[in-house]
């Protein structure tokens, strides 16, 4: 079976479009915030949706982008690894522009406790993607392994 574009990886690892499910369960949000959290990713996805057919031809020039960028930090050669840096920044600003709007959205309806807890809950998000462990860049992330069943209770 041939491997999935990267875009269907990372979007198999995030079922939720706008926040990992995680974070909004530890956000602990009301029913009210909960229900505009699914009208917010609902609009969020048909719009996402909407560029990316709009737009194909991006998550291929990305795909190279990136393939140019992991040959260029191979050989050391930083000014090409920032040339690549700078144009991939480029084709992702209008998805990161879309997704920033309806984040502003979200935070509107947080409270400031649950605003920090989202602050501090995506800069650690930020600060794995960006320190990937030695020799896993651009690799999908390895699911964690399950804990071991709990011991069975004798009754």
């Amino acid at each position: 079976m041939p491997p999935r574009p990267q875009r269907e990886r990372l979007a198999a690892r995030m079922p939720s479009a706008l926040l990992p499910p995680r974070i909004a369960d530890d956000l602990l949000l009301t029913d009210e915030q909960k229900t505009k959290l699914k009208y917010l990713e609902t609009a969020f996805v048909k719009e996402r949706d909407e560029w990316r057919t709009a737009h194909k031809d991006v998550g291929t020039d990305m795909q190279k982008l990136r393939e140019e960028a992991s040959a260029a930090r191979k050989t050391g050669d930083n000014a090409k690894l920032e040339e690549t840096r700078k144009k991939m920044q480029e084709l992702s600003a209008p998805m990161m522009e879309l997704r920033r709007k309806y984040m502003d959205q979200l935070r509107a309806t947080l409270t400031n406790e649950q605003k920090q807890k989202l602050a501090t809950a995506l800069e650690e998000m930020r600060q794995r993607w960006s320190n990937p462990p030695p020799g896993t860049e651009g690799k999908p992330a390895t699911p964690p392994t399950p804990p071991p069943p709990a011991p069975k209770s004798a009754e």
